[in-house]
């Protein structure tokens, strides 16, 4: 069954899965407005090849960035990709309790369906901060006592890293890695070392490795 669907403002049901007495049962439960519909209706409704027969309209839920009370951050500086971005989503919410998303523009919208697919529902475990200048945003972050780190192949090891308590991990697009202007305002560029007959790491990745490198690093992981 759905998780969290006791957050959705509405619920559509294609009426094969409704015909379900157990499902039936738990709709007749929910607060929030359910539709049932034809297959035709919601087949027009959704937009996956072979959907499951649920979709669900959630608030858009998003904090400020001094709100934040946890140790991770994750700022997306450019990536464009919505399976990268989903993936890492996923990452984050996999190494670190209630990590936060430093949305900006520039970047593809977390909040956008292929997105919130490729997290496989994960999405729901972050919390979401929107800037409208991710330097600013970043610049707030260290204020809180975050060490803002870039993910780039040139930085120091990942793994020589100590003395981490919170942590904001920048990542840059896909083609052409950080800007100048986001790795003028980061404190230390970090990499993930490799064997040499691999160029590169894709972009969601070495976010996932890095991730859990930082979870071990803060004491998160045993």
């Amino acid at each position: 069954m759905i998780e969290d669907a006791d957050r959705a403002v509405a619920l559509y049901v294609d009426e094969r899965a409704a015909s379900d007495p157990e499902v039936l049962a738990w709709l007749e439960a929910l607060e929030a407005e359910v539709w049932i519909l034809s297959r035709r209706a919601f087949a027009s409704v959704s937009t996956l090849t072979t959907p499951d027969g649920f979709l669900s309209l959630v608030e858009r839920r998003v904090v400020e960035v001094g709100e934040y009370q946890g140790r991770l951050a994750l700022a997306p500086a450019g990536v464009q990709d919505p399976g990268n971005l989903g993936a890492m989503i996923r990452a984050a919410a996999a190494f670190f309790p209630r990590p936060l998303l430093l949305a900006a523009p520039g970047a593809v919208d977390p909040f956008s369906p292929k997105v919130v697919r490729a997290s496989a529902g994960f999405l729901r475990k972050v919390e979401v901060a929107e800037v409208p200048v991710l330097e600013d945003g970043l610049s707030n972050l260290r204020g809180q006592g975050f060490l803002l780190l870039g993910l780039e192949m040139s930085g120091e090891s990942v793994w020589d890293l100590s003395g981490i308590d919170r942590a904001c991990l920048v990542v840059g697009s896909e083609g052409s890695g950080l800007s100048a202007e986001i790795r003028s305002v980061i404190d230390r560029e970090v990499r993930i070392p490799q064997q040499r007959q691999v160029e590169s790491l894709n972009a969601a990745a070495a976010v996932s490795v890095a991730l859990a490198v930082l979870s071990w690093k803060t004491g998160l992981l045993a």
